[in-house]
């Protein structure tokens, strides 16, 4: 996809090296990334099955099932949208659900229903449809302060757009529906578990170090307090379906990180 004349972005010219055809690579990326891009592809579209740790709930049995419009890595028809559920107190409070509130609406277990139980307390629902990778490596690039300085809380500009920044352990967000993710890397483990049920362990620093975009934690913290791409989280996830955490390997999620980074 070619870029926008300068004139018609409204910020001036559009930086060269950083946009391609959708469902391609970034033009800057080397023969080594592109073999690990090709790779993350094939993870993407990966079917999962009971014996390799799909579920025992979930909404769907593989990445491109919600990444596939209109290329491999895009959104999805509305037919795949899912639903959140939380619930909002009697004191104004707002209590989401497990897994991230998702709502599994499949399960492996014998007798299960057709449609999952909802908890009675849960009271808040809403609706989604999956977002598109296209770009992610790009805004991981950019440091917390940037992000910050385009913030326009009050609309001061008159646009219509309250822009406001969100924050994960103190870091400066920007990937979800609600920028409450500060890493690729969490953004790409937390749907495989949330809506596949396939468990992941974090990826080493080494491992990150030689992400696309590197996301060691020398890299992230500098001098001047900056922060590229805050890490994700080190905490292993797990479940019960006997068998053993984690699921997917991690090569196998270094090359799906990759991908997004590179998409």
């Amino acid at each position: 996809m070619d870029p926008p004349p300068a004139d018609q972005t409204g910020d001036g010219p559009v930086a060269e090296g950083v946009s391609a055809k959708l469902g391609e690579a970034l033009p800057s990326a080397t023969a080594e990334q592109l073999a690990t891009f090709e790779r993350g592809r094939a993870v993407v579209q990966k079917r999962f099955d009971l014996s390799g740790g799909l579920g025992p709930e979930f909404n769907v049995t593989f990445c491109g099932a919600c990444h596939e419009r209109p290329v491999v890595g895009g959104s999805a028809s509305l037919y795949r949208n899912f639903f959140l559920a939380g619930q909002r107190t009697s004191n104004g409070s707002f209590v989401i659900g497990d897994v991230g509130g998702v709502v599994r609406m499949q399960s492996y277990e014998e007798g299960a229903i057709a449609r999952p139980v909802i908890a009675p307390e849960k009271n808040v629902f809403a609706q989604r449809n999956a977002i598109p990778f296209f770009g992610a490596g790009l805004i991981a690039e950019l440091d917390g302060d940037t992000i910050l300085a385009n913030a326009d809380p009050d609309d001061l500009d008159g646009d219509g757009i309250s822009g406001r920044a969100n924050f994960e352990n103190s870091l400066v967000g920007r990937f979800g529906r609600k920028s409450q993710t500060t890493s690729i890397e969490g953004f790409v483990r937390g749907p495989l578990f949330n809506h596949l049920g396939i468990t992941t362990n974090p990826l080493s620093d080494e491992a990150r170090s030689r992400l696309p975009v590197d996301s060691s934690a020398a890299t992230l913290l500098k001098r001047t307090g900056r922060t590229r791409q805050a890490a994700a989280t080190d905490e292993p996830n797990s479940d019960d379906d006997g068998v053993p955490d984690p699921e997917m390997t991690g090569d196998e999620l270094f090359d799906l990180v990759s991908f997004v980074m590179l998409l």
